[in-house]
Protein backbone atom coordinates (compact mmCIF):
# COMPACT_ATOMS: atom_id res chain seq x y z
CA UNK A 1 0.00 0.00 0.00
CA UNK A 2 1.58 3.66 -0.97
CA UNK A 3 0.16 5.85 1.18
CA UNK A 4 1.25 9.70 0.99
CA UNK A 5 0.40 11.81 3.79
CA UNK A 6 -0.22 15.71 2.35
CA UNK A 7 0.94 18.77 4.38
CA UNK A 8 -1.80 21.37 3.68
CA UNK A 9 0.76 23.30 1.48
CA UNK A 10 0.36 20.25 -1.27
CA UNK A 11 -3.50 19.71 -0.23
CA UNK A 12 -3.90 23.40 -1.78
CA UNK A 13 -2.03 22.75 -5.15
CA UNK A 14 -4.84 20.39 -5.55
CA UNK A 15 -7.54 23.11 -5.54
CA UNK A 16 -5.30 26.40 -6.57
CA UNK A 17 -3.55 26.35 -9.61
CA UNK A 18 -0.05 27.25 -8.60
CA UNK A 19 3.71 26.75 -9.77
CA UNK A 20 3.91 23.19 -8.13
CA UNK A 21 0.39 21.97 -9.26
CA UNK A 22 1.45 20.10 -12.51
CA UNK A 23 4.14 18.66 -10.71
CA UNK A 24 2.32 17.68 -7.61
CA UNK A 25 -0.80 15.95 -9.31
CA UNK A 26 2.19 13.73 -11.17
CA UNK A 27 3.86 13.11 -7.55
CA UNK A 28 -0.17 11.99 -6.35
CA UNK A 29 -0.36 9.80 -9.16
CA UNK A 30 1.89 7.26 -8.06
CA UNK A 31 0.05 6.81 -4.64
CA UNK A 32 -3.37 4.45 -3.60
CA UNK A 33 -3.85 6.22 -0.42
CA UNK A 34 -3.57 9.48 1.18
CA UNK A 35 -3.09 11.08 4.77
CA UNK A 36 -4.15 13.86 6.11
CA UNK A 37 -4.55 15.13 9.80
CA UNK A 38 -8.15 16.58 10.91
CA UNK A 39 -6.18 20.23 11.60
CA UNK A 40 -5.40 20.06 8.30
CA UNK A 41 -8.71 19.85 6.73
CA UNK A 42 -9.09 22.94 8.74
CA UNK A 43 -6.15 24.90 7.38
CA UNK A 44 -7.43 24.02 3.87
CA UNK A 45 -10.41 24.79 4.34
CA UNK A 46 -9.43 28.56 5.89
CA UNK A 47 -6.46 29.01 2.84
CA UNK A 48 -9.37 28.06 0.00
CA UNK A 49 -11.14 31.02 1.50
CA UNK A 50 -8.43 33.54 2.22
CA UNK A 51 -6.91 32.73 -1.43
CA UNK A 52 -9.87 32.02 -3.39
CA UNK A 53 -13.18 34.09 -4.58
CA UNK A 54 -16.20 33.51 -2.56
CA UNK A 55 -17.21 31.21 -5.86
CA UNK A 56 -14.24 29.70 -6.33
CA UNK A 57 -13.73 28.88 -2.96
CA UNK A 58 -17.32 27.27 -2.05
CA UNK A 59 -16.36 24.96 -5.14
CA UNK A 60 -13.08 24.15 -4.36
CA UNK A 61 -14.52 23.15 -0.53
CA UNK A 62 -16.84 21.05 -1.94
CA UNK A 63 -14.27 19.05 -4.21
CA UNK A 64 -11.83 18.97 -1.42
CA UNK A 65 -14.80 17.35 1.37
CA UNK A 66 -15.54 15.11 -1.13
CA UNK A 67 -12.03 13.91 -2.02
CA UNK A 68 -11.58 13.69 1.67
CA UNK A 69 -14.05 10.53 2.25
CA UNK A 70 -11.14 8.27 0.57
CA UNK A 71 -8.50 9.90 2.97
CA UNK A 72 -7.01 8.04 6.12
CA UNK A 73 -7.73 11.23 8.88
CA UNK A 74 -5.94 11.82 11.68
CA UNK A 75 -7.05 13.02 14.64
CA UNK A 76 -5.03 15.35 16.77
CA UNK A 77 -4.30 14.32 20.37
CA UNK A 78 -2.50 14.75 23.22
CA UNK A 79 0.03 11.86 22.29
CA UNK A 80 0.47 13.55 18.60
CA UNK A 81 0.93 17.12 20.52
CA UNK A 82 3.81 15.65 21.88
CA UNK A 83 4.86 13.98 18.89
CA UNK A 84 5.34 17.31 17.54
CA UNK A 85 7.52 18.80 20.16
CA UNK A 86 9.85 16.47 19.37
CA UNK A 87 9.43 16.62 15.51
CA UNK A 88 9.84 20.63 16.09
CA UNK A 89 13.46 19.64 17.30
CA UNK A 90 14.20 22.87 19.40
CA UNK A 91 14.05 24.64 16.03
CA UNK A 92 12.27 27.48 15.05
CA UNK A 93 9.55 25.42 13.70
CA UNK A 94 5.83 26.45 13.10
CA UNK A 95 3.85 24.31 15.08
CA UNK A 96 1.19 22.91 12.45
CA UNK A 97 4.29 21.69 10.00
CA UNK A 98 5.43 20.16 13.51
CA UNK A 99 1.90 18.67 13.72
CA UNK A 100 1.51 17.56 10.41
CA UNK A 101 4.72 15.21 11.16
CA UNK A 102 4.21 14.02 13.99
CA UNK A 103 0.71 13.10 12.41
CA UNK A 104 2.31 11.45 9.37
CA UNK A 105 4.38 9.68 11.76
CA UNK A 106 1.98 7.73 12.68
CA UNK A 107 2.03 5.70 9.61
CA UNK A 108 5.43 4.87 10.16
CA UNK A 109 5.15 1.52 10.00
CA UNK A 110 3.69 1.79 6.46
CA UNK A 111 5.57 2.39 3.41
CA UNK A 112 4.79 6.52 3.90
CA UNK A 113 5.73 9.63 1.87
CA UNK A 114 5.58 13.04 3.17
CA UNK A 115 4.53 15.45 0.53
CA UNK A 116 5.25 19.38 1.57
CA UNK A 117 6.16 22.57 -0.26
CA UNK A 118 7.57 24.15 2.76
CA UNK A 119 11.54 24.02 3.06
CA UNK A 120 11.57 24.17 7.07
CA UNK A 121 9.13 21.14 7.09
CA UNK A 122 10.84 19.10 4.47
CA UNK A 123 13.61 19.20 6.76
CA UNK A 124 12.45 18.69 10.04
CA UNK A 125 10.44 15.60 8.07
CA UNK A 126 13.78 14.48 6.78
CA UNK A 127 14.91 14.57 10.59
CA UNK A 128 12.18 12.72 11.84
CA UNK A 129 12.88 9.78 9.18
CA UNK A 130 9.86 10.36 6.79
CA UNK A 131 10.86 9.90 3.11
CA UNK A 132 9.55 13.33 1.71
CA UNK A 133 8.86 14.84 -1.94
CA UNK A 134 7.58 18.09 -3.40
CA UNK A 135 10.60 20.42 -2.61
CA UNK A 136 14.04 19.79 -2.41
CA UNK A 137 15.61 19.49 0.79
Amino acid sequence: MKLVYLDTSAVLKRYIQESESEECEEILSNFENFAISNIGVTETLINLRRKLGARESVIASRLFEADLASFNIVDFSDEIGREAVTASGGKNQATLDAIHIASALRFKKQDITFLTYDRAQAQAAKRSGLRVLGVAV
